[in-house]
């Protein structure tokens, strides 16, 4: 399993207080198939999960898409795990909005890796 974290705070390097929503976009860039896992947390409340089925590239199931996941400006944690033990085949894009308006753009770059299990 891979783990990957988003940490959003304000005056951190991703600062919340300028993020009111923000869309996903996961790709599968491997041959095979694999399962992820979503989950969104404020302090220990959980505001997002979803489990996606990715499809190998460059099928059209490849890719999976959460359009305007609001988190109000608030502080967050994104919890992203897949079934695979290499972390490299998942692509992710977040497109963070502030009333609607494009402000950042991060991806797996910007991710935090935890080392597979």
């Amino acid at each position: 399993m891979s783990i990957y974290y988003f940490d959003a705070y304000e005056f951190g390097p991703y600062d919340s207080r300028y993020i009111q929503s923000f869309d996903l976009v996961f790709q599968n860039i491997a041959q095979r198939h694999f399962d992820v896992l979503i989950q969104g947390y404020q302090g220990q409340s959980r505001f997002l999960l979803g489990l996606y089925h990715l499809d190998p590239a460059p099928l059209p199931g490849s890719i999976a898409h959460l359009p305007t996941v609001y988190n109000h400006n608030q502080p967050f944690t994104l919890h992203i795990h897949t079934n695979l033990t290499n972390p490299y085949p998942l692509a992710m894009t977040m497109y963070a909005k502030n009333e609607g308006v494009l402000v950042a753009t991060f991806t797996t770059n910007d991710l935090t890796v935890s080392d597979p299990l």
